[in-house]
């Protein structure tokens, strides 16, 4: 069974009907065609009832399994069916009896659990069986700057010389993906009673040392003026913080969420989810309908409360942001996901933010693979921000699912070859793509933030900008072959490297000069006047409160080997240097 494309099933359907219309009218002059006919619409008349009774199945496999209606039924406090185990034996452990108690505060939790039990059922089921793609022709690939004039160009004859994808592969997982899709499609209509109708929320990922970034986020979400609730995924009881989730987290209208309750012991127990994974059950798993995901190590520089109401948002319901490179996804990946790209048809002819003026990418014999219609847009993606509707987008997020379940063996290779921050990072707009579902991806190029030693730049962040502004911009430029000068301001500071670990940064040489002694920002002081006010300052300043004045405890000092009182006393340090460099604005 393979998954068609809407456009596909139109011309099908119009070719269906002329075709039936024309069986008709020879059959008025052929006795012979008659009888072929009538039986052709005797067997038609046959299959009528095994197909209702195909999709009977299907559409029951959610909602009228036994096991989910009895879950439904249960309170928390009870222990729910074996297989699904969403009551956690706590043994006496305070910090188990914790998260069943945190979890009776939501009402839709087992209802989500239960959903996504036999989500992950579904995906299980529909397992490729092929090997790992781990094998490359020579070396991965290297990245390339996405407004760039650089040799090899990515054309689908150069991008094809990289991942060794052969003709078994794709069939493999093309028919596991299509019958996933298939089935997900019958079964992933959205189900209202497993989110809050219009609630609005972030939702980050933590634990052991992304516990204390998160947290360096939350601070900074709170400063600039966010009222929205937080929930905070823990992926296991080795990396939950009981006072990080306890004591800290609901000061600041922010709780964990614990992802072996979510998705229940078994399911845990059998898929051994890692790293980048964890971001997609985030974003299915958290009780919030419209959530904005940010990396542990992501700030947002303004209020983002009304991205939600922005009318990029409601007009697209996925926002997503750039990230520096071109895009290196394997020609492979599209004929597994069911397009057609042809070679002549071209939507983009070189790198543009905002018109139609172009810089050209490449020689003019050459035809990059992702300018064509049918492929995903240039630059690829950077997942440390993401805006998403799931009422609008739960087929993309089911399908998000399925593509980080196979990723690191699959998806995440073809999907990058290799190329630096290869992970979830294009599942997002993967998923969206291959549904043929609407997204909207912020056209202002992200920029590189950091500082200068020894006159040379020192790299410490990505700086991505306002989606509602560049919504705006695009908008007003569409048809326009004029050179746009206008720009929207910074939204977020990603601080993917190095991390705001204060101790790490002190240790590493990273905030200061041993050498010399003397001590720098991470982001300059020109990065005040962009802002509109000192970011960096008010980030050590909350590390201070943290450390010094309050004196909590983070397990990332421990993993270092480090007492609070240490790493106080260098927060102290930095802090007294920054207040010297600072100034109003």
């Amino acid at each position: 069974m393979l998954f068609l494309r809407k456009s596909v099933v139109v011309k099908i359907s119009v070719f269906g009907i002329i075709s039936l219309l024309l069986l008709a009218l020879f059959s008025y002059h052929t006795e012979k065609i008659q009888t072929s006919y009538g039986t052709i619409k005797e067997s038609v008349t046959n299959l009528k009832p095994k197909i209702g009774s195909m999709k009977e199945n299907i559409g029951s496999y959610v909602s009228n399994d036994k096991a989910y209606n009895d879950a439904v039924e249960s309170e928390l406090t009870h222990e729910l069916d074996e297989e699904n185990g969403n009551l956690l034996e706590d043994n006496g452990d305070e910090v188990i009896k914790y998260i069943n108690t945190l979890a009776l505060e939501d009402d839709k939790l087992v209802r989500r659990s239960q959903y996504f039990h036999k989500i992950f059922k579904l995906i299980s089921k529909f397992k490729p069986i092929l090997e790992p793609l781990d094998t490359y022709l020579s070396d991965k690939i290297l990245v390339q700057s996405v407004d760039g004039f650089d040799e090899p160009a990515f054309t689908k004859e150069q991008l094809e010389k990289y991942l060794v994808v052969n003709r078994k592969d794709v069939d493999d997982l093309q028919e596991n993906l299509n019958f996933y899709i298939s089935n997900m499609t019958e079964i992933g209509e959205y189900p209202e009673n497993i989110y809050e109708k219009g609630t609005n929320g972030i939702v980050y990922v933590g634990g052991e040392k992304y516990s204390w970034l998160t947290l360096m986020s939350i601070m900074n979400i709170r400063e600039v003026g966010s009222e929205l609730p937080i929930e905070v995924l823990i992926p296991n009881r080795e990396e939950y913080e009981f006072g990080f989730c306890k004591d800290i987290l609901p000061k600041y209208n922010a709780k964990c969420i614990y992802l072996p309750k979510l998705v229940g012991l078994n399911v845990f127990n059998e898929y051994h989810f890692k790293g980048y994974q964890f971001k997609s059950l985030a974003i299915a798993l958290s009780s919030f309908e419209n959530i904005l995901l940010l990396d542990a190590d992501n700030s947002p520089l303004v209020n983002p409360d009304y991205l939600f109401t922005s009318k990029v948002f409601q007009d697209n319901g996925l926002v997503l942001w750039p990230d520096f490179w071109k895009r290196t996804t394997h020609p492979a990946f599209y004929e597994i996901a069911g397009f057609d790209i042809d070679l002549t048809r071209r939507r983009d002819f070189g790198y543009k933010e905002y018109g139609e003026h172009v810089k050209k990418l490449c020689k003019d014999d050459e035809v990059l693979f992702h300018q064509l219609e049918g492929t995903l847009p240039d630059p690829s993606t950077e997942s440390g921000q993401v805006l998403f509707s799931k009422s609008k987008h739960f087929k993309t997020i089911l399908l998000s699912l399925y593509l980080n379940s196979y990723g690191p063996d699959y998806y995440y290779p073809l999907l990058s070859q290799g190329a630096g921050g290869e992970g979830d990072k294009e599942t997002f707009i993967a998923a969206a793509h291959i549904l043929e579902e609407h997204y909207y991806t912020v056209k202002k190029h992200v920029i590189a933030l950091g500082r200068f030693r020894d006159g040379e730049f020192k790299g410490s962040a990505m700086g991505q900008f306002n989606a509602v502004e560049d919504y705006d911009i695009f908008e007003r430029y569409q048809g326009s072959n004029e050179e746009v000068d206008e720009e929207p301001g910074l939204l977020f500071v990603h601080a993917n490297f190095p991390k705001l670990d204060p101790w790490e940064l002190y240790q590493n040489d990273v905030i200061i000069d041993k050498s010399k002694n003397e001590r720098n920002r991470l982001f300059g002081v020109e990065f005040i006047d962009r802002v509109g006010y000192d970011f960096e300052l008010k980030t050590w300043e909350n590390m201070k409160q943290l450390l010094c004045d309050e004196t909590l405890e983070f397990a990332t000092f421990k993993n270092h080997d480090v007492t609070t009182k240490q790493v106080c006393d260098e927060v102290l340090l930095q802090l007294e240097y920054l207040k010297s460099t600072s100034k109003n604005v």
